[in-house]
């Protein structure tokens, strides 16, 4: 994935990326995930679809996962990485991928040890975000509906 065009401050380029390809490490990702809302006693309908229906609620079935890490000493370290999922985003799409920001993850992983050890990320990254990837099931005709922009002109 090329840097280039994509902003960061002061130019730092402080972003890491982690993509997960393995579906026995998504599966791993999401086992973990699932522990640790047990282990914070959140979200039991995630909790008991994965026990008992094997359905995951986690990663909704993306068969990939991009990881965004920067150094926690960096200028502006949620910024930087929220510009560069951005840009996967939109590139992404471009490309007829699908993704998802994953939400539960990050939930999961600012307090779960485990699961962030199993993420080996660089010394002294800190996760800022996570997108699932994958070619779309379903292809939706529009988006959804927007409120108006609240623009103040001056």
């Amino acid at each position: 994935m090329s840097a280039a065009g994509r902003p960061s401050a002061k130019n730092g380029q402080p972003v890491n990326w982690l993509l997960i390809e393995s579906s026995a490490e998504m599966r791993r990702i999401i086992e973990l995930t699932v522990d640790a809302l047990r282990a914070n006693n959140v979200f039991p309908g995630i909790i008991s679809a994965w026990e008992e229906e094997g359905v995951d609620k986690v990663l909704h079935g993306a068969p990939h996962l991009a990881i965004a890490s920067a150094a926690e000493n960096s200028m502006h370290p949620e910024i930087d990485c929220a510009i560069a999922l951005t840009y996967l985003d939109l590139a992404a799409h471009s490309r007829g991928l699908g993704t998802c920001w994953a939400g539960i993850f990050m939930g999961a992983v600012a307090n779960h040890p485990p699961l962030l050890a199993a993420l080996a990320l660089p010394e002294g990254d800190k996760i800022q975000g996570a997108l699932m990837l994958g070619y779309p099931k379903f292809q939706y005709p529009r988006i959804p509906p927007r409120k108006p922009l609240k623009v103040t002109w001056r």
